[in-house]
């Protein structure tokens, strides 16, 4: 069972770094823990916003699709990003190629759900999107309640 673990992990880790290739370099240039498990906590968090999207259609191949931006609360401006976890659900296939973006850099995401510090640090004020690829031969690709929690300190 253990080898079976090790051996996803590095398929993962493989995606990850194809996907991270595919991105601009000042979107790639920070390497922080992402994980699809559980938190990644180190310090405690002073508050908290949820972004919300019903539906989203990825349907050109080759290009990517953008969520509309989620704009944080006037209570984030000034603060400074802890962790955030995501969720969505797909329809029609088991993996799609995504990312969440902040105006400053973009980290992939390894599963439909999970958290991430990638993005600590960085301006809790701004707006999040999340960002989806359709691969060639994928069928035209349906996500359903896009959610982001975002932790800030």
């Amino acid at each position: 069972m253990k080898a079976a673990g090790a051996l996803w992990q590095g398929v993962l880790g493989s995606v990850l770094l194809l996907l991270a290739s595919a991105l601009p370099a000042e979107l790639r240039s920070h390497r922080v823990p992402v994980s699809a498990e559980g938190p990644l906590l180190t310090e405690p968090v002073r508050g908290s916003w949820q972004g919300q999207i019903a539906r989203l259609s990825v349907a050109v191949q080759g290009r990517d699709t953008q969520s509309e931006r989620l704009q944080p609360p006037a209570e984030a401006q000034g603060r400074r990003l802890a962790h955030i976890r995501w969720q969505f659900r797909l329809s029609g296939v088991h993996y799609l190629p995504a990312w969440l973006c902040h105006p400053q850099q973009c980290v992939p995401l390894p599963a439909s759900r999970g958290v991430t510090q990638a993005l600590a640090g960085l301006d809790a004020g701004a707006p999040l999107q999340l960002r989806f690829r359709r691969l060639p031969g994928m069928p035209v690709v349906e996500l359903h309640d896009l959610q982001l929690l975002v932790h800030y300190r």
